[in-house]
């Protein structure tokens, strides 16, 4: 008879979480040349109302031969290129409601692009301001939106770099859990 049974309203997006939880992501960066050469690599932080991260993707490309002449700019091309790109990036985690997190951070990003001459060798390209496709290296801003259903994290966002010519975006992806 002393029993008060009380029952409360609540759904996914009201639950508080109740502790700091580690949370480790795969993730794919797609730079501007489709989805055909993705860079892989991790995410990692610890993710409460307000937590942070860290990430890295890389993608390596074909060893160049590169001699520090310009000779080979008069050699014919096949038309084929390779890109790689890399980026770290780390900055903070906000909890908007329960399943939805924003994140944003700060880090560094290189895209160097190689094209194949004739004889098979590959030749690293410098940037260039009127270069259709030109390497670059710069500050990049990272930003996205992740969503936790369960123990099961999915994200998707962007990367802004600052090259020395113009500005560059790199779209991001990623699956990870929650432990």
């Amino acid at each position: 008879p002393d029993m008060v049974v009380e029952l409360s309203n609540t759904d996914r997006w009201d639950a508080k979480p109740d502790k700091y939880r580690w949370m480790l992501s795969v993730q794919g960066a797609f730079p501007e040349t489709g989805v055909s050469n993705p860079s892989l690599g991790l995410m990692f932080g610890r993710v409460k109302n307000i937590g942070w991260y860290v990430k890295g993707v890389y993608r390596p490309w074909e060893s160049t031969e590169d001699d520090g002449t310009d000779d080979w700019k008069n050699d014919w091309l096949t038309g084929k290129d390779d890109r790689s790109f890399w980026a770290a990036t780390g900055g903070v985690i906000v909890r908007l409601g329960c399943p939805i997190h924003l994140y944003a951070g700060l880090g560094y990003a290189e895209r160097q692009i190689a094209w194949e001459t004739a004889d098979g060798k590959w030749h690293k390209v410098e940037s260039y301001s009127n270069e259709e496709n030109p390497s670059y290296t710069g500050v990049a801003y990272d930003a996205g939106v992740m969503l936790r259903v369960g123990r099961l994290t999915l994200n998707a966002g962007t990367m802004m770099i600052s090259g020395e010519y113009d500005d560059f975006f790199v779209g991001n992806f990623g699956i990870g859990y929650i432990f």
